[in-house]
């Protein structure tokens, strides 16, 4: 195999919003039909998803991850809230917010994004904007009762991070789910 399915990461330490996972998915199963994160280890940030990437341009982006963070950096973000993202006007991704507009993560996906245009490993038209945030499940259906569960959730504080670690992070799909393991090539 010349590729493997990626993604740009961090891991997340979010004692609290794991242990509150199994009572969120049993809150939203009653309103939605969600395919949930498969285990609240999985849960991370994404910086950039690349999916099918070249190994060699697997090797370019570990070295430069390796060189430009190479231990865990100190941060200071909140997740609070639940949220969802919309394709065609519907629900698609119901997730844990982290607050916006925090220098630290915006430096690392800038640095990011520069290094994948600059080595060509993705086009510099390709339009993206940085949402920080911790995916719970991929929606299938909503209830209308679904966006009053989303408003009841609007002020929860889950969880302070204090470190991340930047990764390549592997996205092995299987009928269970995604399983999502830092790669190292």
């Amino acid at each position: 195999m010349n590729t493997k399915r990626i993604f740009i990461g961090s891991f997340t330490e979010a004692n609290h919003l794991k242990s509150n996972f199994e009572n969120i998915k049993n809150n939203f199963d009653k309103v939605s039909k969600i395919k949930w994160t498969r285990t609240p280890d999985n849960f991370h940030m994404t910086y950039y998803f690349l999916g099918e990437t070249k190994i060699n341009d697997i090797v370019k982006i570990q070295d430069f991850i390796q060189n430009e963070f190479p231990d865990k950096m100190n941060v200071e973000l909140k997740i609070k809230g639940l949220s969802y993202f919309k394709r065609k006007s519907k629900p698609s991704v119901l997730f844990a917010k982290i607050e916006e507009n925090n220098p630290v993560l915006e430096n690392i996906y800038l640095k990011i994004r520069q290094f994948l245009i600059e080595n060509n490993i993705i086009d510099e038209k390709l339009k993206s904007r940085f949402h920080p945030h911790i995916t719970l499940g991929r929606i299938k259906n909503v209830e209308k009762s679904f966006y009053q569960k989303i408003e009841e959730y609007e002020k929860t504080f889950f969880d302070d991070i204090q470190t991340i670690k930047i990764d390549i992070i592997e996205s092995i799909l299987s009928a269970e789910g995604a399983l999502y393991k830092k790669l190292k090539i």
